[in-house]
């Protein structure tokens, strides 16, 4: 990440939240109305991360993947794109790009921990070779994370934790 670039991925991570005001559930929905995190918490919870940053052509940012090494996997903490450049295949090709650096890195997996039911969400994962990993077979380390993830407010249940093996057999699935 380049210095001073830290407000403008703030600011992107803000209005991608604002998203959540479209799902029914209620405590999910929630989630675009809490302030997000002050911009020295966010740059924190950034550093020690890969962080891939997708810009518009005019070289502004639009979307950003933030990931780091938990033992030999790599954990997606944050994927974000600005809205009105979502549905364009931002998200896909920063999955991508993160999904490479972790091959490139010979690590075993890309986790990340999600909602279950939110299109934008796991179904999306789903779709670039992710699946459900049951919190029993994951590593202490692995389940601490996941637990650190989920939202105040939110029944833990409405999420869950999914892999993607990043062995050069999985290499079809992204």
């Amino acid at each position: 990440m380049v210095h001073g670039e830290e407000s403008c991925l703030h600011e992107i991570d803000r209005q991608a939240a604002g998203l959540f005001t479209t799902i029914a559930v209620a405590d999910i929905a929630a989630i675009a109305d809490r302030p997000s995190l002050p911009l020295a918490q966010f740059v924190a919870m950034l550093s020690g991360c890969t962080v891939i940053v997708a810009c518009h052509r005019q070289g502004l940012a639009v979307g950003f993947i933030a990931a780091d090494r938990v033992g030999d996997d790599l954990f997606v903490r944050e994927l974000s794109v600005a809205p009105d450049h979502g549905r364009r295949g931002v998200g896909s090709a920063l999955l991508r790009a993160i999904i490479s650096h972790g091959r490139q890195n010979a690590l075993r997996a890309c986790l990340l921990s999600t909602f279950r039911d939110v299109a934008f969400n796991a179904p999306f994962y789903r779709k670039h070779g992710f699946a459900e990993l049951p919190l029993a077979d994951a590593s202490p380390a692995i389940r601490q994370r996941f637990e650190e993830e989920i939202p105040a407010g939110i029944r833990p249940g409405l999420r869950l934790l999914m892999i993607n093996m990043l062995d050069q057999d999985s290499s079809n699935r992204d």
